[in-house]
């Protein structure tokens, strides 16, 4: 089985250009089967307003050939994964947290950043390593100034949610 990562595209058109990239004869008929496959395997995709980047994609048999560009490896599921979990310890975008949740959510996160597991797969990636290291200095940050200062709440997510972005990227 294979494996893509949702990249913001807008609509369902727009993924199986990317994911597939089918041109010439028969390709518009090729695009709606791999539209529909791809919607039957992956329901989150009915509405991408409600899909977080990096999300991944299962590919189902009955799709075309994935194109090689667009296929995520082991490391790419691995970093989506753990940004996702991240996104969900922090609870990114919601408001209603209190600053005691906060706390605890970015204390549960710092833990996860700080893991043997994560750590060892940044220790073989320059990029990872650096972007990580950024993310913990935020988080670290964040918690301090959860601790003092409450309102900065809401910057310091918005911060650590794009450092995160940023280990999406190839």
């Amino acid at each position: 089985m294979s494996f893509a990562i949702y990249k913001g595209e807008k609509n369902i058109s727009e993924l199986v250009s990317r994911l597939f990239r089918l041109q010439g004869k028969g390709s518009q008929a090729a695009n709606k089967q791999a539209a529909d496959a791809l919607l039957k395997a992956n329901p989150q995709l009915k509405d991408f307003s409600k899909l977080a980047l990096g999300s991944v994609i299962t590919m189902p048999e009955t799709a075309p050939l994935l194109h090689p560009a667009a296929r995520a490896d082991r490391f790419v599921l691995m970093r989506s994964a753990a940004v996702q979990r991240a996104r969900q310890a922090m609870g990114v975008g919601d408001s209603q947290l209190t600053e005691v949740r906060a706390v605890d959510a970015t204390k549960s996160f710092l833990e996860l950043s700080k893991s043997r597991e994560l750590q060892a797969a940044a220790a073989n990636n320059p990029d990872l390593k650096k972007g990580l290291a950024e993310i913990i200095t935020t988080a670290e940050q964040m918690l301090k100034d959860l601790q003092t200062a409450p309102a900065a709440r809401k910057d310091q997510i918005a911060e650590l949610d794009n450092h995160l972005a940023t280990l999406l990227e190839p």
